[in-house]
């Protein structure tokens, strides 16, 4: 069993494969770790790990389009493409977990609605 099956949140984590694809939570987490065990001693990581970049917006005053945040391997990234994949990735997770649940008879474009809620940091 994994060790996050008793938590209901997600991590806000990123992963970024060196093909350009990403992954999301978990799943990024998890990915990354099998990167690090199985690369060699001098092979860089064949990937970027992104944790915690909504934090870059705490206390910034700069236009949300400027901010970039750093990878753990410190490469840093537009803070906005950041975003949009994580909404993205959350989108699509939710529109499969409720896909599921009513059987296939939910459409996206028809059925559903959403709400954009930004806390503050």
């Amino acid at each position: 069993k994994s060790s996050h099956s008793m938590q209901t949140k997600s991590p806000t984590t990123l992963l970024k494969r060196s093909d350009g694809t990403w992954e999301f939570g978990f799943a990024a987490e998890e990915e990354y770790a099998q990167m690090l065990m199985n690369k060699g001693p001098d092979e860089p990581i064949p990937g970027q790990l992104f944790r915690r970049f909504k934090m870059v917006l705490k206390d910034k005053n700069e236009g949300f389009d400027k901010l970039s945040s750093p990878s753990v391997e410190g490469v840093f990234h537009p803070l906005m493409d950041l975003v949009v994949v994580t909404l993205r990735k959350l989108k699509d997770f939710a529109l499969e977990k409720a896909e599921a649940g009513y059987g296939g008879a939910v459409e996206a474009t028809a059925d559903v609605q959403w709400v954009l809620t930004v806390p503050a940091i």
